[in-house]
């Protein structure tokens, strides 16, 4: 049994690697035509993760929209998923002025708002078009950036992931073990970056999203309360020739008094709203291969 797992993980990564030689050598237009046909090839090929993303839609779209419909945005979320892996593996090839005349921020001015209090700053974005790519333009622009989040399970691609990451400048926490650096940074005025759609395990609260009652992660409204630091939602949008569109929302600014258990459920129902609005314009850009709404249900948390 563990020889057959790390032969799995070995073909994991030497995929991954096989990935990144080839996003670096072809033309972009050749890399993006690949990644297309490898979504489609995986929308077929993986059963389960259709059957998830449909039950997902069916939240956000009703159960009554046209199954055709349907069927064109589940596909669409695979070829996202697709177009985002070989644009993070691209990542050597893009330089500032790159990122500079692919992307359209609106709302960077909240960023600079935000970290002229001298309490750093909490980027909360979600599960998304591409957030690795948005991390990245931000980091282009100057702005020293920290993500904190879950390790890839395969050590290697870990690695990998982190190196890639770290070739735009951007450097990886681990969330078990990350948190007091985490608040160190922010009281030096840095900047975090975080993604607030997912709970691991039993840590989140409990909100309202796309008429669900659902938890969402309670680690990035503790941090802005523990270290001062404002939270900035944000997404990025992929336009239909691959530039984006980055949406920075105005900051939300923790309570003066420390820990408030309060804020920390209104912080994370501000971001589920915001993120909702996106998400029901925009479903095959959230990437989400399963039940999301069974996983993470709150309905028997009652609202007061």
């Amino acid at each position: 049994m563990g020889d057959c797992n790390f032969g799995g993980r070995m073909i994991g990564y030497l995929w991954y690697l096989l990935v990144g030689k080839f996003a670096t050598t072809v033309p972009m237009r050749t890399a993006y035509a690949v990644a297309r046909f490898l979504g489609v090839l995986r929308y077929w090929q993986w059963g389960k993760g259709r059957q998830y993303v449909r039950r997902n839609l069916a939240v956000l779209l009703g159960r009554q929209a046209p199954r055709r419909m349907a069927r064109s945005v589940v596909k669409r979320t695979f070829v996202n998923f697709g177009l985002s892996i070989i644009e993070f593996f691209c990542f050597p090839r893009f330089d500032a002025e790159y990122f500079r005349t692919h992307c359209e921020i609106f709302g960077r001015e909240h960023i600079d708002e935000a970290l002229r209090r001298g309490r750093g700053a909490i980027f909360l974005s979600a599960h998304f078009g591409n957030w690795e790519w948005g991390v990245a333009a931000f980091a282009s622009l100057g702005y020293p950036i920290t993500l904190i989040g879950l390790p890839q399970p395969n050590e290697r691609v870990d690695r990998l992931f982190t190196e890639q990451r770290g070739g735009k400048g951007v450097v990886m926490l681990p969330s078990r073990s990350g948190t007091r650096q985490a608040l160190k940074i922010l009281r030096q005025n840095g900047i975090m970056g975080m993604l607030g759609d997912r709970t691991p395990g039993d840590d989140g609260v409990p909100v309202n999203f796309c008429g669900r009652r659902v938890f969402f992660p309670k680690g990035p409204g503790w941090m802005a309360a523990k270290s001062g630091a404002a939270i900035i939602p944000m997404l990025d949008i992929r336009r239909k020739d691959n530039t984006f569109t980055i949406f920075c929302a105005p900051p939300m600014y923790p309570p003066q008094n420390g820990h408030d258990e309060e804020w920390i459920l209104t912080a994370a129902q501000r971001f589920a709203t915001f993120l909702e609005a996106y998400v029901r314009r925009y479903p095959e850009l959230w990437v989400t291969f399963f039940d999301f709404f069974a996983r993470q249900s709150a309905e028997a948390v009652t609202s007061d």
